[in-house]
């Protein structure tokens, strides 16, 4: 047919398709716990790749989260301290990129909340109790953890103690009424901080108060050993009551339980081998209902590589490293100095660090001459620790060591 005649049709014209392309999505999923008002919830972005969960975005009724009370998105975690109804509604998380479909969810309270009943302690809140006198605060037995603290966020005033989940009043004082606060857990996550008030009364009769807690006396508080020597060191408890000791070793994390190298008697703590690492700071621990009473120990053990013999045995037994004060509490904006004394050497080096730490000081503190000065931030959070004072003397195959308890208080 030709262009122009009166029977000629244009053939059509299609455009190019081109085929779809079709990606494997990976979909995530929001999961989160019954809650009621109040609750601290964790809500819970599943279906990511471990090493995509911390690209998660949080968003909220639309809104991209960052760090603000109560909303703390911590990767695939969203935690919500607590939960009000302002904060229920629609909430999505994301990953940046075409690999994922976002997860969504609806945040409401339960229908019927589980956990709207009011925990019972026994005995009950308000507790008034008369001074002098000791008492066991039971927390609900449905939890499976709780901490307890005072209102204004300090620590435990003496002679009163957790144990477990409860709290011991041992010989009560005027200082220890107030407000406390109790934190308790379930394990799937929900929380609970309930307020317990404590009223101590003061004694129509004023008596002399007794301090009924168990005493410790230790007949060596330092002690050198060699590589592979047996050690047993006496220590003698008095208590009126049944008593629970306890033996601990100072590590850079705080406190742990001793090895399997030693063993603890009534009156005696035995260490069948020392080894390089029986060498550290020791703590024992004698409780009762009244309260309880602790005491160090340190042990010191040379290796069978720097064994001293004759005269050098008897120059080492002339040296002497002590550190003064040998416990210090200083508060956070406040100073604090500690000193080691060397006795017995003309020449030496002093190096002061932190024990169970590298040999450099935190910094807070700092070493001038045979000093170290601690001067910890007004934001410095309460901390324990020990600091060490290394003695290096020419000639001696071995360092010297004192050391000194460091208390930071808010």
């Amino acid at each position: 047919m030709q262009v122009g005649s009166p029977s000629y049709k244009p053939q059509p014209v299609y455009p190019e398709v081109t085929p779809p392309v079709h990606r494997n999505f990976q979909s995530l999923r929001i999961t989160a716990p019954e809650m009621t008002d109040d609750d601290y919830v964790e809500i819970q972005c599943e279906g990511a790749a471990p090493d995509d969960e911390g690209r998660i975005q949080w968003y909220f009724n639309g809104r991209l989260l960052d760090d603000e009370a109560p909303l703390y998105p911590r990767g695939k975690t969203l935690h919500i301290r607590p939960i009000s109804r302002p904060y229920l509604g629609r909430y999505r998380c994301s990953i940046p990129g075409d690999n994922y479909r976002d997860g969504k969810g609806i945040l409401t309270f339960s229908q019927q909340p589980v956990y709207n009943v009011p925990p019972v302690f026994n005995p009950s809140s308000p507790l008034t109790i008369d001074e002098g006198e000791s008492q066991v605060i039971r927390s609900p037995s449905d939890y499976d953890r709780a901490y307890w603290s005072r209102s204004d966020g300090q620590e435990l005033p003496s002679n009163i103690y957790q144990i477990g989940n409860d709290l011991l009043i041992s010989n009560a004082r005027s200082d220890h009424s107030g407000t406390y606060h109790c934190q308790l857990y379930k394990q799937d996550g929900i929380r609970k901080n309930i307020t317990y008030e404590i009223q101590v009364r003061h004694s129509q009769r004023p008596e002399e108060q007794i301090d009924r807690s168990p005493k410790i006396l230790i007949q060596q508080q330092s002690i050198n050993l060699k590589e592979g020597q047996r050690m047993s060191i006496q220590y003698t408890i008095t208590s009126e009551e049944p008593v629970q000791i306890l033996w601990s070793k100072f590590t850079g994390q705080g406190y742990e339980p001793i090895s399997s190298l030693f063993t603890v008697e009534a009156n005696r703590l035995i260490l069948h081998r020392a080894t390089p690492d029986s060498a550290g700071i020791y703590q024992i621990i004698a409780r009762n209902l009244h309260g309880e009473t602790r005491e160090k120990l340190v042990i010191n053990v040379k290796t069978q590589l720097h064994q001293d013999t004759g005269d050098q045995q008897q120059e080492h037994q002339d040296i002497k490293v002590t550190v003064h004060p040998k416990e210090i509490t200083v508060e956070a904006g406040e100073k604090a100095t500690a000193t080691c004394h060397v006795e017995g050497a003309q020449k030496y080096q002093v190096i002061w660090g932190r024990y169970a730490h590298d040999t450099s000081l935190p910094d807070y503190a700092h070493q001038q001459g045979n000093h170290v000065i601690i001067t910890p931030p007004a934001n410095a959070p309460p901390e324990q620790t020990y600091f060490q004072c290394q003695v290096n003397i020419p000639g001696h195959t071995e360092p010297y060591h004192a050391y000194a308890s460091v208390n930071i208080r808010i």
